[in-house]
């Protein structure tokens, strides 16, 4: 499942400061999403077991810091979490 269209976080030649952190915040949200999605990629990252990890993530949707990273990167924290959690339920 796919929530976020990293298309859309190309950096520009000409991108504005607040573009980039926008851009920044985007990222961000995409790594915890992967994360609670249990998709971990190629992290060699092993302090933690994965379902430690995507355990957290999970809890972390929703709350107030998922809400402050939405609005730094220019989303709607509410639209994340129902496509995330729409997309939880027809995975099985």
């Amino acid at each position: 499942m796919i929530i976020w269209n990293t298309g859309l976080l190309a950096a520009g030649e000409g991108q504005t400061q607040t573009d980039a952190c926008k851009n920044l915040w985007g990222e961000v949200l995409i790594r915890a999403l992967e994360d609670a999605q249990g998709r971990f990629g190629s992290s060699n990252d092993n302090r933690q077991p994965r379902p430690t990890i995507q355990a957290q993530a999970i809890i972390w949707i929703g709350s107030r810091d998922f809400h402050d990273v939405c609005d730094a990167a220019g989303v709607c924290p509410d639209a994340v979490k129902h496509r995330f959690h729409a997309g939880k339920s027809t995975r099985r």
